[in-house]
């Protein structure tokens, strides 16, 4: 996900996407990023984003199932991108195949992602804003079954990882590697077929 600096200086943004702010009126769920001289960015991505709870109260709560509304701002940008697209039936299907390459379980007949093909950008849009924060999509599930966040308190202590529990730990190193097998699943996608 990216957020643009132009977005998160934005009031109605956070309205918009009911996005939480600290007591003090921080965002803890990025950062702003300068990698060139001049030119401020806003990193997002990190763990933070999914692991980082703003409490009623305003405080922040690290480690906890997060409540950064992701998939509302997914939704937000898929509208303002529609919006200026230049070819908005190109700009379809290429969200419709992106969607597909992410989501599609082609093993499954019917696919149950054989539906964003009917889908107009409207649609997928408001799917992505009807998953409430604490859940979130993820490669290789359904953008109609979101997984719910874990909250890492306690992690250390935690000899099965996943709500599967088929993922064993017995050390920090056993996180890692679990992090870098999603992480890596996430950047590459599911492989499926569009």
């Amino acid at each position: 996900m990216t957020f643009k600096l132009s977005q998160v200086r934005d009031a109605g943004w956070y309205q918009h996407n009911h996005v939480p702010v600290t007591g003090d009126g921080l965002m803890p769920f990025s950062r702003y990023v300068v990698r060139t001289k001049g030119v401020v960015e806003v990193g997002s991505g990190a763990c933070v984003m999914c692991h980082a709870r703003v409490m009623p109260d305003g405080t922040r709560l690290k480690g906890a199932q997060g409540n950064f509304p992701a998939d509302r701002v997914i939704a937000y940008n898929l509208r303002a991108q529609s919006q200026v697209a230049k070819d908005p039936p190109a700009f379809l299907d290429a969200i419709r195949l992106g969607h597909r390459l992410f989501f599609s379980m082609n093993w499954l007949h019917p696919d149950p992602m054989a539906r964003i093909n009917t889908m107009s950008i409207e649609d997928i849009a408001a799917t992505y804003e009807r998953i409430p924060a604490g859940a979130s999509t993820r490669v290789n599930l359904s953008l109609f079954a979101p997984a719910q966040i874990p909250d890492l308190i306690g992690v250390a202590d935690r000899h099965h990882l996943d709500h599967t529990g088929i993922v064993r730990q017995h050390s920090i190193g056993d996180l890692m590697r679990y992090v870098e097998r999603r992480e890596r699943t996430a950047s590459i996608g599911s492989g499926s077929s569009p």
